[in-house]
């Protein structure tokens, strides 16, 4: 099922590039806030900076486009007497349809909803006693599941085929798995 959910999902990015027509690929270096919704417990907030990210646009008409983004994930969360600590690592597969909302030539944005479909490794899971030292450990997990997004991005034309902008996010598994909000940088070429 894992497989067949990846391959839906390259295909859901995939796709565009095809009619290249109105097609941006790019770039989004970004930070994030993110949690583990742990099936043994809680566990803490981590900011991390997010070196890799893919991303492509492709507008369907004037108002509408698909957002969609390829990321890797890699980061550590501390562990605590009531906070499990882990090490994190996967990729995320996401694809958001967006509406520009345009008040201003100065003042659009697009903004949307969508789907991620994450495939992560949940490594050196364990609590500490009060004294800092190790308390329960618990088996690894390695687990796909999907998330809701909601996104909200903005990009400002530097060249002809050349755009600069910013995007926001915000992710939420069903069930359990990563959530958590990106502001990210973004830089794209128009097709």
């Amino acid at each position: 099922m894992k497989k067949i959910i990846f391959f839906f999902m390259c295909a859901v990015l995939l796709i565009p590039a095809i009619g290249a027509a109105d097609t941006k690929v790019g770039i989004l270096p970004g930070f994030a806030v993110l949690t583990v919704e742990d099936p043994d417990g809680d566990t803490d907030n981590e900011s991390v900076f997010v070196p890799f990210a893919l991303a492509m646009t492709h507008d369907f008409d004037s108002q509408l486009r698909l957002y969609s983004e390829f990321a890797y994930y890699d980061f550590d969360l501390d562990a605590g007497t009531d906070k499990i600590g882990q090490e994190v690592s996967g990729y995320q597969l996401s694809a958001s349809v967006q509406r520009l909302f345009k008040f201003s030539h100065a003042l659009q944005f697009y903004a949307g909803f969508g789907l991620a479909y994450t495939n992560a490794e949940f490594k050196d899971r364990y609590t500490v006693d009060s004294d800092g030292f190790l308390d329960t450990r618990y088996d690894d997990r390695d687990e796909s599941f999907l998330s809701g997004l909601v996104s909200l991005s903005r990009e400002w034309d530097i060249a002809e085929s050349i755009s600069l902008g910013f995007h926001l996010s915000y992710q939420h598994a069903f069930g359990d798995g990563i959530k958590g909000f990106k502001p990210a940088f973004s830089a794209f070429y128009r097709f």
